[in-house]
């Protein structure tokens, strides 16, 4: 008779073992229903940017056009695209242009440059909505909750109207939330994660952005404090082996060599241009001087005109009522676990709106950035709600305002009464794209001649006809170049000497009847120059068919 043997217990059937594989699958049905919403709530925007044929204005065509020199010059010559990577952008930070480059391929898919572009824009809005619900669920435990303070993130207006620029502030906002859900995160994660995704979040934001860093400083003390407080050394040997750090670290060290070299270059400029375009006499064409308290108050409206006109400042009241509610009725009601990063929120919420009170230039889009501490702020009083209605009614609400938004942003309904800038329903009409492609193709030449624009319009200036300069280098492999005739130039003898000394070329304008007879600050010199042209012996207009007035000269 053979002798009973004890049998060795399956570690893989161990109750831990078998609750984890029993939830993978629900994990993954998790991520494709989310996913599927990110996707629908994108979907007005991916409409938006197929219809859309404008021509980018400044600072949009100037990273439409350093993406695709980027990717042309990786096609071509990996030591210019080396030089073009650390100089082609000097004030600026480039990640955007950066990350833009590796989608310019797909213009031959998307039917456009701007489009595939625009596509890396989805991309990073994309994330920013799925960390924005991962960071509902650690601070709820409810999915529903996150998946409300998702689509309140989607419903805003400045989400929508960023959604279709090339600007930088999504990538910005996307940091900035990446930093909140470390935050949130700092405890139970082990500290060489912690340390690693905070450091790749810094990274990233400061090559979008110098300022970053001033977005979630009141964050990154408190993960300092917690890191402080748990007394454990990091083992990244240990982190290696969970393979998402794993890919984050050999992006990291790449990544953070660019940065830092691309600083170390241009440092002085970005500084120069910060403190210029915040608080010098520059920043006056696009602010004003006033005191904190009146300046508290236009910002106070922008924020409720980015995130919460017209339906979600009702939504977000009553949440926190029923929030209150819910506390008086409750007493014993334990904190939630991620209740510090709604103080944390609101702290850093009122640091920048003193930040912005405080500098001289206004634009909403600058405080786009702060849309995840809003959305923490709306999740986290929806957690102490008890009643589980008051989380489908956050939904549905917030679901209507993504309607609304949706629906104006495609011309579909009539602007709201207070509407983001950038909000603005596509353009149809392809005669300026055209027109200005037809000039870039007229004044392209094999030879590195500079040519100039001598307007400062939203469709016609030096950065979009560069842009276009850039968009045609990719199938003539000529590459064009344009400057103008002096930032905000006031003196017309500082402007024709610069055409001097620059041996132009060419020389591109708008006709008398298509230029403003009260110019703005960036046009002060635009219509005398054209009169100066117009009789200067070295130039001669030549035959160029415009229905929007553009008139072009040739040097002799």
């Amino acid at each position: 008779m053979t002798a009973n043997r004890p049998v060795a217990a399956d570690p893989s059937r161990s109750p831990s073992a078998v609750a984890e594989s029993a939830e993978l699958p629900r994990k993954a049905v998790m991520r494709i229903f989310l996913g599927a919403v990110i996707l629908v709530l994108l979907a007005p925007s991916a409409v938006w940017i197929a219809r859309d044929h404008s021509v980018w204005p400044w600072d949009q065509a100037w990273y439409g056009q350093v993406a695709t020199d980027l990717w042309f010059a990786a096609t071509h010559s990996l030591r210019a695209w080396g030089a073009n990577m650390l100089f082609a952008m000097d004030i600026k930070p480039p990640a955007v242009a950066w990350i833009g480059q590796f989608f310019v391929p797909l213009h031959t898919v998307l039917g456009s440059v701007e489009n595939a572009l625009l596509f890396s824009i989805l991309v990073t809005q994309a994330a920013l909505l799925w960390t924005i619900f991962k960071i509902g669920e650690a601070i709820s435990a409810s999915r529903l909750i996150a998946l409300a303070g998702m689509v309140f993130a989607a419903g805003t207006q400045a989400f929508t109207g960023l959604s279709h620029q090339m600007f930088v502030e999504p990538l910005q906002a996307f940091c900035v939330a990446w930093v909140v859900y470390v935050a949130a995160m700092s405890r139970p994660w082990p500290v060489a994660r912690t340390i690693l995704h905070l450091a790749a979040a810094l990274l990233l934001g400061v090559a979008a952005k110098a300022t970053t860093p001033v977005y979630c400083i009141v964050f990154v003390v408190y993960i300092a404090g917690v890191l402080w407080a748990r007394h454990s050394k990091p083992d990244f040997a240990v982190e290696w082996r969970h393979w998402p750090s794993r890919i984050l670290m050999c992006v990291f060290v790449p990544a953070c060599a660019a940065t830092g070299v691309w600083y170390a270059i241009n440092f002085r400029a970005v500084w120069r241009h910060a403190r210029d375009s915040s608080s010098g006499d520059l920043a006056l064409n696009y602010g004003f001087r006033a005191p904190l308290t009146q300046k508290l108050i236009v910002w106070s409206k922008l924020y409720d005109q980015s995130f919460l006109f017209p339906l979600l400042g009702w939504a977000f009241l009553g949440v926190v009522v029923l929030a209150a509610l819910g506390l008086l009725r409750s007493s014993s009601r334990r904190p939630l676990a991620g209740a510090p990063l709604l103080w944390l929120s609101a702290a850093q919420s009122v640091l920048l709106l003193v930040v912005f009170g405080s500098n001289i230039a206004v634009a909403a889009r600058y405080m786009f950035a702060l849309m995840p501490f809003c959305a923490v702020l709306l999740m986290g009083f929806c957690a102490f709600v008890p009643f589980r209605v008051a989380g489908l009614a956050l939904l549905a609400v917030c679901t209507i305002q993504w309607g609304a938004v949706s629906a104006v942003a495609l011309g579909a309904r009539k602007p709201f009464a207070n509407q983001f800038e950038w909000l603005t329903p596509p353009r149809t009409d392809r005669t300026q794209a055209e027109e200005l492609t037809r000039l870039v193709q007229r004044t392209s030449l094999s030879k590195a001649w500079m040519n100039f624009i001598g307007v400062e319009e939203p469709w016609l200036n030096a950065n979009s006809a560069e842009f276009f300069a850039a968009k045609l280098s990719l199938s003539t492999g000529v590459r064009s170049h344009y400057t103008t005739l002096g930032y905000a130039e006031t003196s017309l003898d500082r402007a024709t000497q610069r055409v001097s000394d620059f041996h132009a070329h060419f020389i591109a304008t708008l006709d008398e009847a298509h230029q403003k007879t009260k110019p703005n600050f960036v046009n002060r010199v635009s219509l005398p120059f054209l009169r100066a042209m117009q009789s200067d012996p070295h130039f001669e207009p030549i035959p160029f068919l415009s229905r929007e007035g553009i008139l072009i000269f040739e040097r002799h």
